[in-house]
């Protein structure tokens, strides 16, 4: 298995919007949001009547200035649990429904089956019938700045697991690679690297790419 799987325009431009879409509905919501931010948002949409969807100009958001961690700063995210894509108790279903399950499922099928089942077919699979993670997925929502970045870090396999599938959205990321330990004898790969990663684009980090640090830097993303 290759320790880096990239698959540009993996998502194309209407799974992209729609992916987005509802990536921001969640980050915009009440339960995510205060109600001085909510405001400033409606203040800015009412300031920009040709605004058409997707990513706002920065002043419109509330941003976390630095992670509990220092890697990230001037960032939104939010951990997505199963039932979070549906429409709120009450509310009316989403009229894009089938083609969220669709998108979401096409992100679901990049990753491995679950290391946790007794057998293959035990095996936890994405259902093509719910917009859930798969119950093995900690997925995350990240929504960065146009001055936000990512800083140099090697990812714990203890928290993230062995597979990380990242999937880019908005603008233009460069993601960089830096060794950080000793390659193996037989590993004659860089000892630095870029990655761009272009809206669309899916990436597949497996466990040996924590010999490496990484970090991003570029245009808004989510």
């Amino acid at each position: 298995m290759s320790p880096l799987t990239i698959l540009p325009d993996y998502l194309d431009a209407n799974e992209q919007s729609l992916l987005l879409r509802h990536s921001l509905r969640l980050l915009d919501s009440p339960s995510r949001t205060t109600s001085a931010g909510r405001k400033r948002r409606r203040e800015w949409i009412k300031a920009n009547p040709t605004w058409g969807g997707g990513f706002m100009a920065d002043e419109a958001y509330d941003w976390e200035e630095a992670h509990f961690d220092s890697v990230i700063k001037q960032y939104r995210e939010m951990l997505v649990r199963e039932g979070m894509w549906d429409p709120p108790t009450g509310a009316e279903p989403l009229e894009d429904a089938g083609e969220l399950e669709a998108a979401l499922n096409k992100i679901y099928a990049l990753l491995p089956p679950s290391t946790h089942a007794s057998s293959a077919t035990d095996a936890p699979a994405a259902s093509p019938t719910t917009t859930s993670p798969p119950s093995h997925l900690i997925l995350h929502l990240l929504h960065l700045s146009s001055k936000g970045a990512i800083y140099p870090h090697v990812d714990n396999l203890e928290a993230f697991g062995r597979t990380i599938v990242g999937i880019s959205l908005g603008g233009e990321r460069v993601m960089r690679f830096n060794r950080v330990q000793s390659a193996a004898d037989h590993d004659s790969g860089p000892a630095n690297f870029d990655v761009l990663l272009s809206p669309g684009t899916s990436r597949s980090e497996h466990t040996t790419l924590t010999r490496f640090s990484n970090q991003r830097n570029g245009t808004d993303a989510s």
